[in-house]
């Protein structure tokens, strides 16, 4: 073997008989969060009307499906606004600000 190569191994077998890699590896932490068993959570869908300016304050309504914190809304915007512009998009909410949107796309 090469001189050179014992300069790489040296220190890896140093490190793996003494007591320097048992302490490389850390101590064990425990865990920041509490775990808990899950519970399941009933969903809510609700309903709700308002007056449609692009159709000239015509009613219409909108759907939302509630799961504690986090809901999916369809023809609801940022600030809660309403609209009938874009009924394939589904906005998800969590703690009542929009994480994401789903655009369904068809023929």
């Amino acid at each position: 073997m090469k001189p050179t190569a014992w300069i790489f191994l040296l220190p890896l077998f140093f490190c793996q008989y003494s007591s320097v890699g048992q302490e490389a590896a850390g101590p064990d932490f425990l865990p920041p969060f509490e775990l808990k068993a899950g519970e399941r959570m009933d969903g809510e869908l609700r309903e709700t009307s308002f007056l449609d300016p692009a159709s000239g304050n015509q009613p219409a309504e909108s759907s939302t499906l509630v799961f504690g914190n986090k809901r999916l809304a369809v023809r609801e915007g940022k600030d809660k606004r309403m609209e009938t512009g874009q009924d394939n998009v589904l906005s998800l909410f969590v703690n009542e600000v929009p994480a994401f949107n789903f655009i369904l796309v068809g023929s």
